[in-house]
């Protein structure tokens, strides 16, 4: 059996210091290459102990309203609105479009958008739902479509009718 080496975990204790301050220590203890803006300068209080690296940078940029893109061996610090929109297309097989609208509408971030579509036409039926949102969000709304787009189990009931006809003469 092959062993896996646990993640590289830290320890950090900050108190109302900035945030870039916190994310630069993080850069020089990792060796992590992170870029951020001016709006770094949010003063943010942890105290973080035996926590994994990729934990612990999620866990302080998701708390101050911020992400990551990463662009090669660099993670640039953007703020969530910044995040680049992607669209993607989901072909729904057992379900209509128009039920999982109410599913996936509280789903949506505010920069996003979804519409649906479904269409009959030359003997086929489209059934399609249109997201355009950030990769973190279409990556939850992806897990709940799989879920909901399942066809649906059915029972079978099997019957047998078996007619009798008495006679006088038959005893029962």
């Amino acid at each position: 059996l092959e062993k896996k080496l646990a993640p590289p975990t830290m320890d950090l204790n900050f108190n109302d210091v900035a945030l870039s301050q916190v994310l630069t220590t993080i850069a020089q203890t990792t060796d992590l290459n992170i870029i951020g803006g001016e709006a770094l300068s949010k003063n943010i209080s942890l105290h973080l102990k035996d926590v994994p690296v990729d934990q612990v940078f999620d866990t302080i940029l998701k708390s101050s309203g911020y992400t990551y893109v990463k662009e090669g061996k660099v993670l640039r610090i953007i703020s969530k609105q910044e995040m680049p929109l992607a669209t993607e297309v989901f072909e729904l097989q057992f379900i209509s479009a128009e039920q999982i609208k109410e599913a996936i509408s509280s789903l949506v971030s505010k920069q996003g958008s979804f519409k649906t579509f479904s269409k009959f036409s030359e003997g086929k039926y489209a059934n399609c739902l249109i997201v355009t949102d950030t990769p973190e969000s279409l990556q939850v709304i992806r897990e709940i479509v799989k879920k909901l787009d399942k066809k649906l189990k059915q029972v079978m009931i099997e019957a047998k009718f078996c007619e009798v006809t008495l006679n006088k003469d038959d005893e029962v």
